[in-house]
C-alpha cells in the first residue's frame, strides 16, 4: 500500500534486531567454549590458569552475559509466538545488549588466551572483527538508546509496569499452576494483553 513503506521497513528492522540477539547468543556460546578449553589446558606458574580467581571471574561474567542475551531472545520469541505484534522496544534492547555483550565476551576470551588470541588459528580475532559491525547496522546502538528512552517516556502506565504487557507461555503457566515451578515466581503476568491472550490469569 502506498504510504505504508515505513511500517514495513520498521517491521523488517525489528525482526533483524531480534534475530541478531538470538544469533549472538550462539556466537558467545562458541567463544566461551574456546576460552574454557584454553583455560583448562594452559599452565602458568605450575598451575592450570582456570584455577586462578581472576580467570574464574572472567569466565563467570562471560557466561552471565551469554545467559542474559539468550534469555532475552527466548522471551521475545515466546511473545511473538503468542501473537504479539509490537515488540520494537524489546527488539531494540536485545540488539543493543546482545551486540555489546558479544563484544565484551570475545574481548575477554582474547584476554584469557593471551597472545594466542591474536593468532588466526583459534579464530577468535576474526570473530572480534566481525562483531564490530553489529553495533552499527540495523540501527546504531546510539540511536537505538535514544529510541528506547523516547519510547519509555511515551509509554505511560505500560512503561511503569512492563510485565503487564507480556504473555505467559502456556507450558510455563501450566507448570506454575501445578506447583512444579516452586515459588511460582517464574511468571508475573497480569492485565493488558496477557489477560486477553491466556485462558487464565497469571498472579
Amino acid at each position: 500500500e502506498v504510504g505504508s513503506g515505513f511500517k514495513v521497513a520498521m517491521h523488517i528492522l525489528n525482526n533483524g534486531r531480534f534475530g541478531m540477539a538470538a544469533a549472538l547468543a550462539g556466537t558467545m556460546r562458541g567463544i566461551i567454549a574456546k576460552a574454557v578449553d584454553h583455560a583448562t589446558n594452559r599452565t602458568q606458574f605450575g598451575e592450570k590458569i582456570h584455577n586462578f580467581g581472576l580467570i574464574q571471574e572472567k569466565l563467570a561474567r562471560m557466561v552471565m552475559l551469554q545467559y542474559v542475551t539468550e534469555s532475552m531472545a527466548y522471551m521475545v520469541s515466546a511473545n511473538m509466538d503468542q501473537g504479539a505484534t509490537d515488540f520494537q522496544i524489546e527488539a531494540a534492547i536485545s540488539k543493543i545488549f546482545g551486540s555489546e555483550a558479544a563484544w565484551k565476551v570475545t574481548d575477554e576470551c582474547i584476554q584469557i588466551m593471551g597472545g594466542m588470541g591474536f593468532m588466526k588459528e583459534p579464530g577468535v580475532e576474526r570473530v572480534l572483527r566481525d562483531l564490530r559491525v553489529f553495533r552499527i547496522f540495523e540501527g546504531t546502538n546510539d540511536i537505538l538508546r535514544l529510541f528506547v528512552a523516547l519510547q519509555g517516556c511515551m509509554a505511560g502506565r505500560a512503561g511503569q509496569r512492563p510485565e503487564s504487557q507480556w504473555t505467559c507461555p502456556p507450558r510455563v503457566e501450566s507448570e506454575r499452576r501445578a506447583g512444579s515451578t516452586g515459588s511460582g515466581a517464574v511468571c508475573h503476568c497480569g492485565g493488558g494483553q496477557a489477560d486477553k491472550t491466556q485462558e487464565g490469569d497469571c498472579q
